[in-house]
């Protein structure tokens, strides 16, 4: 019997021979749509089979007709034009990048800022004003508690010493403004006896 004699072996009709042999990895799934012509990236490709858009095998390849039925379903091919919503999405998506750049960039200046010392965190600074303002306060009514009757005093009723009482009074708010200004430990002054 020669070569051109022989009668060619019968075609494996078995359901394994027939279905096209499935990818082993996400990346063969890449390559393979990329050679289709479908416009898809490894991170969007990862970020759908995340999401369950394509599904994988129990023992983790992917079947050629889910793959194929991803690409009809969620992919465009490469050059495919884009509509006006897609162009509209594209400009939000656009906006919000840059407005989350400008964020995280206030964010770093301002960190930056307050690690040189330049600023200082708002709620210390506030508590520390309220701190100043609540002994100022203090201080003036207990000095018009201690001194009234020395200022009373001082006068005797007579407008003639008024000056002499604004001197005293105003060496009085210098100690007040004093304290007030103040950083770090603040003491109260005891009345002279």
């Amino acid at each position: 019997m020669t070569d051109d004699q022989r009668t060619p072996a019968p075609a494996d009709t078995s359901p394994a021979a027939e279905a096209p042999a499935p990818f082993r990895t996400r990346m063969e799934v890449l390559r393979y749509l990329q050679a289709e012509g479908w416009d898809i990236q490894k991170s969007a490709l990862y970020n759908h089979h995340a999401q369950g858009k394509i599904p994988s095998e129990p023992d983790g390849s992917f079947a050629r007709a889910a793959v194929e039925r991803y690409a009809r379903n969620y992919l465009r091919r490469v050059g495919q034009g884009s509509n006006a919503t897609d162009e509209a999405l594209a400009r939000r998506k656009q906006e919000a990048s840059i407005k989350a750049d400008e964020a995280r960039a206030e964010m770093l200046r301002l960190k930056m800022e307050r690690d040189a010392g330049a600023s200082v965190p708002r709620e210390w600074a506030e508590q520390q004003i309220a701190t100043r303002a609540r002994l100022l306060r203090a201080d003036m009514l207990n000095w018009v508690r201690m001194y009234i009757a020395e200022l009373v005093e001082l006068v005797d009723g007579k407008p003639s010493l008024i000056p002499d009482a604004l001197v005293w009074s105003e060496k009085h708010v210098e100690t007040w403004l004093d304290n007030y200004a103040r950083a770090g430990e603040i003491r109260l002054q005891e009345r002279p006896r």
